[in-house]
């Protein structure tokens, strides 16, 4: 077992207050520590951001993604996959921004790629002036209008992706 694996949702439970409201984990009195710890630690906001962006909380000397924690704290278990920011804020740890998913469902949930020429997701320009519509190796079509060739990309992803879509 892992030490990550031993820290329990009852353990982060008894270390972390949450606001699902705010998305605010802050860290609870703890009568095991020295006088000095809980006037520096306790009631102050839990964590700091790593270099990723995401905010990251110690917890028995084992740092643990301050999202994963909520969920932990929430549900009353650690998640099975990864846990998703519907609206692609690392920051942004409301509970109703948080949902449990496959790698394979937050790959969907991505913005469009920065280097994309068009500016619209699954929409490739091509040499001869038309657009290519594709989802990863899936063809969807040529056009002749960039905004068709993402329009035929939403309706194959809103069809397959459901709740993770993201028109862009």
């Amino acid at each position: 077992m892992t030490k990550r694996q031993a820290i329990t949702p009852s353990r982060v439970r008894e270390a972390i207050d949450y606001d699902p409201e705010t998305g605010i984990c802050t860290r609870r009195y703890d009568p095991s520590k020295p006088k000095e710890w809980n006037t520096r630690w306790a009631s102050k906001r839990a964590g700091k951001v790593d270099p990723k962006g995401y905010r990251v909380i110690c917890i028995d000397y084992v740092d643990i993604e301050e999202h994963r924690i909520i969920w932990a704290w929430m549900t009353g278990e650690w998640p099975v996959a990864t846990v998703d920011h519907e609206n692609l804020d690392k920051s942004d740890n409301r509970w109703n921004n948080l949902r449990e998913a496959t790698k394979s469902e937050q790959q969907h949930n991505r913005a469009a790629r920065k280097d994309n020429a068009t500016g619209l997701k699954g929409v490739t320009a091509l040499k001869n002036g038309r657009f290519m519509a594709r989802r990863g190796q899936i063809f969807l079509g040529n056009f002749i209008d960039a905004q068709e060739a993402h329009e035929a990309y939403c309706k194959y992803a809103k069809e397959h992706h459901g709740a993770f879509f993201r028109k862009s």
